[in-house]
């Protein structure tokens, strides 16, 4: 697959500046609140592979500076603080770089972002909540669904379904030359009826392949057999040749079908019986029909789904997460979505949590990156102005980065000194012994206990105590002053205790450090019974802190320097065959703590490997003692 590897947007829509969102060809999940940007980026990506679809004209109308004279810059998507050249450039897997922007829509008009728009889909819970919007006296009509997000993707005689549409309006029954109608018994007008016939027969023949897949995805994804869908043509698309010479409405009706007594009966106005969540799960099986009728072969294929499931009960949601991430369905057949590099937006922290830990569950973490985007801003130098910028960040990000995010880019006061106190927490409870941070009953002690136990241990001048003191109650009861967070004395007492925090961290060391190795220095595990070796360097000190009787290990940052299997250098466990010279460049660029590096060794299911069998085969260069021989001599063991 050559799956999106980084995103950039500049001047669109929420974002001013240029912002690069790193997604390393995996998949990912976003949580922000509703205003944050995410939408930003789901419209940057739709735009960028639908503009395949539209000529220069179609394309340059997103990227025109609005002008209130100018109906041609009605649909513009520029953000309204940037004067920036607008863009929006996507790097692939393989390294290749497209950018679309104003005058150059031929960059997305190739091949293979013709089969990636073809072969993607874009699915929101507003779409879904579309199908069956419908007042309860009235058949479910999802002819604007099916016009706005199904026929782009659809094609014959070279164009989409929409375009067709479009020609019927814009070149009607009528003589370019002439501006009269054509007459009924002219050629021309047989073409053009003709034309829209033609149209009707591909919509028609649609349908029922759309059903039949929808159909087949509620048996083999959901296992549900009791209840079917169809999709009808019951008002076709048609030119009125009486007085008024308009087109009449088309309709698409939803119909929805359950076994009773052994036989399929309709159910009349289904909004009216069946709950939303029911609804729901029926409205993505039909869009996953359309996916998967015209499933194009493509190297690139994105999933880009916003708060998809928020209208789902937890069984539903549970039953959809598996569908994407399991590698087979419910019957046994290879699941279609393993191709698809997914993008999951959302802007509720329960659900957040939810598709995080289902990802857990699936042993996926490897293959999936996760961020947080939040409503920030950025300043104008040149004008000394302030203007919104969405920011984005890492889900694993530290208390203390997270702070500094909620105060200075969302301005959420409360959220930021949560993370602060659980940064300072942290920090405290990893240099004191664990007497001292655990009570009898292995409950950690509050964290004025904390403090007063670390000021007996470690010497903090005045001035720096005097940051904690000053943000005391903002620390220790962050709920106590809700109503008056947002004043400027707040946000002071919130950077005082992000610099205490930041000078505890950078400058307290554990006491009486012991140092074990040296930075710089290079082990080697040699496999026992297999040919694989593994070499790295410590890129800092690893070393044991002693307080009275505790002990606490201190893993440095490490450097991949080589490794090989049966003779193969670098050879990839999950391919099945050597790195690429790409994947060998991101491993020997990163840089894990010590313990990450062994715990990721023991993560290879082939060779076996285990911590008792890392301790005893790792041996140092041109060191005295072996690797066990020295956590043997400090009685320590690793992880």
């Amino acid at each position: 697959m050559n799956n999106i590897k980084e995103i950039d947007i500049q001047n669109f829509k929420a974002f001013p500046t240029n912002e690069e969102l790193v997604l390393n060809n995996k998949n990912l999940l976003l949580f922000g609140e509703n205003g944050s940007g995410k939408s930003s980026i789901y419209w940057a990506l739709y735009t960028f592979l639908q503009s395949s679809e539209k000529d220069d004209k179609g394309v340059d109308k997103y990227f025109e500076l609005y002008d209130p004279s100018r109906e041609e810059t009605f649909q513009s998507l520029l953000n309204v603080y940037s004067n920036q050249k607008s863009l929006i450039k996507l790097t692939f897997e393989d390294n290749t770089t497209i950018e679309l922007s104003k005058g150059n829509g031929t960059n997305t008009r190739i091949k293979q972002i013709i089969e990636a728009n073809l072969a993607s889909d874009f699915i929101t819970y507003k779409l879904l909540y579309n199908f069956y919007g419908s007042t309860h006296k009235n058949n479910l009509d999802i002819w604007n669904v099916f016009k706005r997000d199904v026929f782009p993707f659809f094609s014959y005689d070279g164009r989409n379904l929409d375009s067709h549409i479009s020609d019927f309006y814009i070149n009607e029954a009528k003589d370019p030359t002439t501006g009269y109608y054509y007459r009924r018994d002219t050629f021309l007008y047989t073409r053009y009826q003709n034309k829209i016939a033609n149209f009707n027969t591909e919509v028609e023949s649609l349908l029922g392949k759309i059903s039949n897949q929808a159909n087949s995805f509620l048996k083999d994804y959901l296992d549900i057999s009791n209840i079917e869908v169809l999709l009808s043509y019951s008002q076709k698309f048609a030119w009125d040749t009486g007085k008024s010479r308009n087109f009449t409405k088309p309709k698409i009706k939803f119909h929805i079908k359950m076994l009773v007594d052994g036989a399929f009966k309709e159910l009349h106005r289904p909004q009216s019986f069946l709950n939303e969540a029911k609804l729901s799960q029926l409205s993505f099986a039909i869009r996953m029909g359309a996916l998967f009728t015209r499933l194009a072969q493509s190297n690139t294929k994105v999933l880009v789904l916003d708060d998809l499931l928020i209208s789902l009960d937890m069984d539903n949601r549970n039953k959809i997460m598996d569908i994407l991430l399991q590698p087979t369905t419910l019957s046994g057949i290879s699941n279609r979505f393993k191709d698809f590099q997914i993008l999951f937006f959302t802007h509720d922290r329960g659900l957040h949590y939810f598709v995080k830990e289902k990802i857990k569950q699936h042993n996926q973490f490897d293959n999936w990156i996760f961020k947080e985007i939040y409503a920030g801003e950025y300043e104008d130098k040149t004008i000394g102005k302030k203007y919104p910028k969405p920011t984005l960040i890492d889900d694993d990000s530290s208390d203390l980065e997270r702070a500094k995010k909620y105060l200075k880019t969302n301005k959420d006061y409360t959220a930021s000194a949560l993370y602060i106190r659980k940064a300072l927490e942290r920090i405290i409870s990893d240099r004191l012994p664990k007497e001292l941070v655990y009570t009898l009953r292995g409950e950690q002690r509050g964290l004025n206990m904390l403090w007063t136990e670390f000021l007996k241990i470690y010497t903090i001048p005045k001035d720096r105590q005097e940051l904690l003191n000053q943000s005391r109650l903002m620390i220790l009861n962050p709920q106590a002053h809700y109503n008056f967070l947002s004043l400027p004395v707040y946000y002071e007492e919130l950077n005082k205790a992000i610099k205490l925090v930041e000078y505890i961290d950078n400058t307290i060391t554990l006491v009486n450090p012991i140092i074990l190795l040296s930075k710089g220095m290079q082990l080697e595990f040699k496999h026992p019974t297999e040919n694989y070796t593994f070499r790295f360097e410590l890129l800092g000190d690893f070393y044991l802190g002693k307080l009275s009787d505790s002990t606490t290990l201190t893993y440095p940052k490490c450097k991949v320097l080589h490794f090989q299997y049966k003779g193969t250098n670098f050879w990839n466990f999950k391919t099945n065959a050597p790195c690429s010279l790409q994947e060998k460049t991101e491993l020997q660029n990163r840089e894990d703590k010590m313990n990450k590096v062994i715990e990721n060794l023991t993560k290879i299911p082939l060779l076996k490997i285990n911590k008792k069998m890392i301790e005893e085969n790792i041996s140092i260069n041109n060191g005295l003692w072996s690797f066990k021989e020295v956590l043997d001599k400090a009685g320590v063991k690793i992880l």
